[in-house]
């Protein structure tokens, strides 16, 4: 579930800007960067059998490395004291705008087919954005504040006041009750949802039954598209490992789901290969935030 997948803003504040990685990585060992809110973390059987299998597909030695949040992991990654790691959107396209040193292999899916989500704009039939009152959850949400706030900042949106409702909830309350004309939303992609009608799509239905309550909607405005986060590689690594890290990741969901399930709990349907520009347009807003997020900061699509 998207809103599972939460992606912690605070890595944004302490990044240093000289952080670079090196030209060439040697490799004794692989290391690899979790960071220690990945439900894996608290049982050392799972982290020793994530080793185990990474170890038996390279046929290298391979460490799990513990960071204490993303903001740690960024810094490990783009100045190469670790040559993988599993990152959230924001963390990889905050690595790859330090240094531009990382390659995305493979990105998540959810069993639905959802690969990420867009921030979005419902209005009432009849609003204007430019003369509306809107409600959002809160200002440390991705989809809810920060992507939107850029839109309106870069002039790409134009809203007439907002709200802090203080979540979700309570934003859709103040849209049923009258007291607001819009919310901002937030819809996923990659899923074959386009009958369904949009209460049932947006905040992947959760809230459908408020929204029902509320009457006509419509989209007003959409965000780019942000996937879910990748594991990503140094691009300094030699050409056969990464290539055997393509054929590891691409048969896990099927050859050993369990250990699958471990590396993804919030994701059941696979991997996609991952490209740099699924995360471009999140690398101009990371290093923008990095003087303006508020302290611990997160995002719950």
């Amino acid at each position: 579930m998207l809103r599972l997948h939460a992606i912690c803003l605070c890595l944004l504040m302490a990044i240093p800007a000289s952080a670079r990685a090196d030209d060439s990585v040697n490799l004794p060992v692989l290391r690899i960067g979790m960071v220690e809110s990945h439900p894996a973390m608290a049982d050392p059987l799972k982290i020793r059998s994530i080793e185990d299998a990474y170890e038996r597909a390279l046929d290298i030695p391979v460490e799990i490395i513990r960071f204490p949040d993303l903001a740690a992991l960024v810094d490990a990654h783009a100045s190469a004291r670790i040559e993988y790691a599993m990152h959230t959107a924001l963390s990889f396209a905050t690595t790859a705008g330090i240094c531009d040193c990382v390659v995305p292999l493979r990105r998540p899916v959810g069993l639905d087919g959802v690969e990420g989500f867009r921030a979005a704009l419902l209005l009432k039939t009849g609003i204007e954005a430019k003369s509306a009152r809107i409600a959002y959850s809160s200002r440390s949400s991705l989809s809810g504040w920060i992507l939107p706030n850029e839109a309106m900042v870069s002039g790409a949106l134009e809203i007439g006041e907002t709200i802090e409702a203080g979540s979700t909830g309570k934003a859709i309350a103040t849209l049923a009750s009258g007291e607001v004309d819009g919310v901002i939303a937030w819809l996923p992609i990659g899923r074959d949802d386009s009958n369904d009608p949009l209460p049932a799509r947006v905040f992947g239905g959760d809230y459908a039954s408020g929204l029902e309550a509320v009457g006509d909607l419509r989209v007003a405005w959409l965000s780019d598209p942000v996937y879910h986060g990748p594991h990503a590689v140094l691009r300094s690594l030699p050409v056969d490992l990464v290539e055997k890290l393509d054929i590891f990741l691409d048969a896990l969901p099927q050859g050993r789901p369990a250990l699958f399930d471990v590396l993804e709990p919030y994701q059941s349907g696979g991997y996609k290969p991952a490209t740099g520009m699924d995360y471009q347009a999140l690398e101009r807003l990371a290093m923008g935030l990095r003087e303006s997020v508020p302290p611990g900061a997160g995002s719950q699509p």
